[in-house]
């Protein structure tokens, strides 16, 4: 019998896990709040206009539909409430519990204080009308929401004066919990983690190296994989990824980690109970295994095949196109035949852009040499 499976998003972000699903074989319903959403006119499932976070209306259209699981690829809300309606219906999925620890990041934190393994931060949390006049911060320092994506309210601060505007920003994005987060800055690379769980089992599946803007944002730019990045990282964090997974309770699914690594500090920055955006694409470009093949295997099949886990065997970037002058790096890529896919969205690039959501386009890119020559951290 063919499993039906409800789909949380139609956006373009979403777009290749909802192939993957179709492709499988399985039957699929994709509702969305944006009815011109980017899978909306797809022929090979049905959609349904419909906000997911009314959890009355997406039980209830469930139901009427009798499916067999219900996912949110990239999406922390619809993660939330896949995680509520599985406990109902008795899908597999991580307790509500465990993802809404993924959600917060200062339980985020106290867990990684218990990690061997792991730096935690020195952090002070505020409600956002709470004083912060007496804390002791120290500087430069790091101001976010509690619960947040894509950079939305992240900003560094040099000293006292710049504190206030930047947690007026953090509270515009603060989201699921009212709360907001001052952190003291990690030095250090960036690597992103994508792994996969099933009956409590992890693996690492995928290693990034995420080339981050200038303070104070630090907006993320590009986006790299490649055999050298996976053989420096992989066997050095697999211990400290296998203990966090642990303590937070994760069994089965994606979880997307994001880490400062300095000398032999290792500092978590954030986990979630997801997968990161555009991975799986960045992923196949380099060789890896197809994640959200994996992400299907632990959920529909409750287990995952070691044989599908191996490392790259290609370079594969992609970059987060903000600005116009962006749009160099596609033109040379092209001309070079390294350019494998260009998304564009509807609308064009932002005056000032503050984070991942005012990307107006993305650009992939694979070869078997270094791709830096047309990496935005050249501009």
């Amino acid at each position: 019998m063919v499993k039906k499976i409800v789909i949380l998003g139609g956006s373009f972000l979403q777009a290749d896990f909802i192939s993957s699903a179709i492709t499988r074989g399985l039957e699929v319903f994709v509702v969305d709040g944006d009815k011109d959403c980017y899978v909306s006119q797809w022929k090979s499932l049905t959609f349904s206009h419909l906000d997911f976070s009314d959890e009355v209306k997406l039980r209830s259209f469930c139901i009427e539909k009798e499916v067999d699981f219900i996912y949110a690829p990239c999406n922390e809300i619809g993660n939330l409430v896949s995680a509520r309606l599985s406990k109902d219906f008795g899908y597999i999925y991580n307790p509500t519990e465990v993802v809404q620890i993924t959600l917060d990041k200062s339980r985020q934190r106290e867990i990684a204080k218990r990690c061997n393994l792991l730096h935690s931060p020195t952090y002070h949390v505020i409600d956002s009308m709470q004083s912060y006049a007496n804390i002791p911060i120290k500087y430069p320092a790091v101001v976010k929401p509690i619960s947040s994506s894509a950079g939305r309210g992240v900003t560094g601060v040099k000293n006292y004066a710049e504190l206030e505007n930047a947690i007026d920003i953090a509270c515009e994005f603060n989201g699921y919990k009212n709360q907001i987060i001052i952190e003291e800055f990690l030095d250090g690379e960036q690597i992103s983690i994508e792994t996969i769980s099933a009956m409590g089992k992890h693996y690492i599946v995928g290693i990034t190296l995420e080339i981050i803007g200038s303070e104070p944002l630090f907006i993320e730019r590009c986006h790299y994989m490649n055999i050298n990045i996976h053989n420096l990282y992989c066997y050095r964090l697999n211990n400290v990824v296998q203990e966090l997974l642990n303590l937070i309770g994760i069994k089965y699914g994606p979880c997307h980690i994001e880490m400062k690594v300095s000398g032999n500090t290792i500092s978590l920055i954030e986990i979630a109970s997801r997968a990161g955006g555009l991975r799986n694409r960045l992923m196949s470009l380099a060789g890896y295994p197809d994640y959200n093949d994996l992400i299907l295997d632990a959920y529909l099949n409750h287990e995952i095949n070691e044989m599908k886990i191996y490392p790259p065997s290609m370079h594969s970037l992609v970059n987060i196109l903000l600005h116009p002058e962006d749009l160099r790096s596609v033109v040379l890529g092209k001309k070079d035949s390294c350019l494998q896919s260009l998304y564009l969205g509807n609308k064009g690039p932002v005056y000032d852009p503050k984070n991942l959501i005012d990307a107006y386009g993305y650009a992939f890119f694979c070869g078997n040499e270094s791709l830096k020559a047309y990496s935005l951290e050249e501009y």
